[in-house]
């Protein structure tokens, strides 16, 4: 081979290698944004209304790859804690990252599926409008963290439907001007602009929004709610059971009169495992017959059995008169507890099921049920619903040694009890305290 021949073949070398960098440098940008404003959102000493900017980005964003990657790369963001939490659920680490990952690419998805490929308003109106409705509704909703609306509810606290329909109309707005009319004007280097308004709306989000509060949700009034440490489910019948229905009577009776008393009290999600009428006495022996005298209400997490085939998870209601009642979560786990294509033991799913119940003192109560914290949705449809003055949130949280998990999660029920200005509280039952051998 000739010099030259050698010459013009490194020159074509080199002008792919060029043509390759041009492509990706878009994609790696969108993966350095995505990512960065997940870390500045959501974690502690940090303030998710940031997460309002990912509309913006999303919208600006130069092609529909550079959407989705820079919405998949936020979501892994925000998960970033799954792969620990799903990889000691299922007891393996391949598919806690599998499940981060699929959750994270379905949500992107849908971001990338409204993206406007045109300039104009037909487009882009339509196109941001659908991308906050899809990110809401299932089956999108039902994986997606995160959600911009939540981060919302730390700026505009106490808006309630009013700050709700401002946010749709915020997200137009930013659609409107930065992708028709800023495009349309005879400016240099448009895309300047578009990021010196992205910076001064970060500081605006920054300065203006509230932090979550990492002692928060545990006192409101004469309510309040437990953080325990009791490790994975009991097995159905053990011990273990009956060992947790005696510390929540002590606790109860522990927290029943004098200047501080709690009129009721809220322990976690599924605290006692899979309810049996056979843990009847147990419950009234240690429970029941201390509360007829203190006069406190006690809800309780279980399972239970809904005919030959389903489970529900519900929040149990025990009254000082004796009376009791549950209410149902709306939506479990998908894959690990919500499994339709299980025969037997999967979960059941109601998103419209009532949620409120009255829990004394003239407080009636909108139910969480731990991965329901996520989904903006089920918050809103409970909003419509009325027929409540606070939030309860219970969730079990035993399989993550991570304090990220918690409060990640903590963070979603946070943003949208404070939209609405609901006061809140939240119990939750972590892993088991690590033990060390004496001497070690």
């Amino acid at each position: 081979m000739t010099t030259a021949k050698l010459e013009t073949t490194a020159l074509r070398l080199n002008a792919t290698g060029l043509e390759i960098a041009r492509a990706f440098a878009p994609l790696a940008l969108a993966a350095l944004v995505g990512t960065t404003l997940a870390l500045l959102a959501w974690g502690p000493g940090r303030t998710p209304a940031l997460a309002v900017l990912l509309p913006l980005l999303w919208l600006v964003a130069p092609s529909r790859m550079s959407a989705f990657v820079l919405t998949a790369c936020y979501h892994l963001g925000v998960g970033r804690f799954l792969p620990e939490f799903a990889g000691v659920w299922f007891e393996s680490s391949l598919v806690g990252v599998a499940l981060w990952l699929s959750a994270s690419l379905v949500a992107a998805s849908a971001w990338a599926i409204c993206w406007p490929s045109r300039n104009t308003y037909a487009m882009v109106l339509p196109g941001a409008l659908a991308g906050m409705v899809l990110t809401l509704a299932p089956p999108f909703g039902v994986v997606l963290a995160g959600h911009p609306l939540v981060g919302w509810g730390f700026f505009a606290s106490g808006t309630g439907w009013f700050g709700v329909v401002l946010f749709f109309i915020t997200v137009l707005l930013w659609g409107a001007f930065f992708r028709v009319y800023l495009p349309s004007m005879s400016v240099k280097r448009p895309q300047w602009i578009t990021a010196g308004a992205a910076a001064a709306f970060g500081v605006v989000l920054s300065v203006g929004g509230s932090i979550p509060s990492e002692a928060g949700g545990r006192v409101v009034g004469s309510i309040g709610a437990v953080q325990s440490r009791w490790g994975g489910y009991p097995q159905r019948g053990s011990m273990e059971v009956m060992d947790r229905i005696g510390q929540i009577g002590n606790a109860v009776q522990s927290l029943a009169g004098g200047e501080g008393e709690l009129k009721t009290i809220v322990f976690a999600e599924s605290v006692i495992g899979l309810y049996d009428p056979s843990l009847f006495p147990a419950i009234r022996r240690e429970i029941l017959n201390r509360t007829k005298e203190t006069g406190q209400t006690v809800i309780i997490g279980a399972d239970i059995e809904v005919g030959k085939d389903s489970l529900q998870k519900v929040a149990l209601v025990l009254r000082p008169d004796g009376t009791s009642t549950y209410v149902a979560a709306r939506q479990p786990v998908p894959v690990a507890e919500w499994a339709p294509w299980r025969t037997r033991h999967s979960f059941v799913v109601d998103w419209f099921a009532d949620s409120t119940v009255a829990i004394g003192g003239g407080a009636r109560a909108r139910m969480m049920f731990c991965y329901e914290e996520y989904m903006p949705a089920l918050h809103l449809i409970s909003e419509a619903r009325g027929g409540h003055n606070m939030v309860i949130s219970m969730s079990n949280l035993w399989a993550s040694k991570n304090p990220l998990t918690n409060f990640v999660q903590s963070a979603h029920t946070e943003g949208m009890a404070l939209l609405f200005r609901r006061p809140w509280v939240r119990a939750v039952n972590l892993s088991k305290p690590e033990t060390t051998e004496a001497g070690a």
